[in-house]
């Protein structure tokens, strides 16, 4: 009975610390093959409330890229990437266009082409109170490397010089860490199992 409770007490624990751990993770990226690159979208919300920067500008996921030359470019085919908030009343717009931002940013955005000097990009709409993201997509990012691990998604491009505010982070799975946690609770029960039972 004791290991029973010592063990449930444990897995409870561990399921707590995953969901604070988890909880800003909004874009998880599986880069095994990068003929095929899967970046899915998480039910996290905004770690912040933000509606200043364009699509155009769009999010940039920083650290992710470890060596891009020259800069790359590509159009994103088939995905519907986009914040949850610009899918209300029937209209939404999604990242069209991957670039490398700055030496280890990988930046999504939507190109806008118009001959109309008075137009400007809508705006991403982020709220703290809602889901960050929705959609997901496959992408050839073979002339690339990455670093695995988590880092920041910040809006904007960086191209000016400034990003704009972290919204969340972005997730390597499966994260290597993981494997750490699962191991160790394994190796905990093993040794409450054995005190209990001696």
């Amino acid at each position: 009975m004791k290991f029973r409770s010592a063990f449930l007490f444990t897995v409870t624990l561990a399921a707590s610390t995953w969901q604070q751990a988890s909880a800003l993770v909004l874009i998880e990226i599986d880069f095994s093959n990068l003929n095929a690159v899967s970046f899915t979208t998480t039910d996290g919300f905004a770690s912040v409330s933000d509606s200043s920067v364009g699509f155009d500008q769009g999010i940039t996921l920083l650290g992710l890229v470890s060596s891009a030359s020259p800069e790359f470019f590509a159009r994103i085919f088939g995905s519907d990437i986009a914040p949850s908030l610009n899918h209300t009343e029937n209209w939404g717009e999604t990242y069209t266009e991957l670039a490398t931002a700055g030496i280890d940013g990988l930046n999504f955005f939507s190109f806008f082409f118009t001959f109309d000097p008075e137009f400007t990009a809508p705006n991403q709409i982020f709220s703290t109170d809602s889901i960050a993201f929705v959609g997901s997509a496959i992408v050839d990012l073979s002339p690339l490397s990455f670093n695995s691990g988590t880092g920041d998604i910040v809006l904007g491009n960086g191209f000016g010089g400034e990003f704009g505010q972290v919204i969340g982070q972005w997730q390597a799975i499966p994260e290597p860490g993981h494997f750490g946690l699962l191991f160790g609770l394994g190796s905990l029960a093993w040794v409450i199992r054995r005190r209990t039972r001696g």
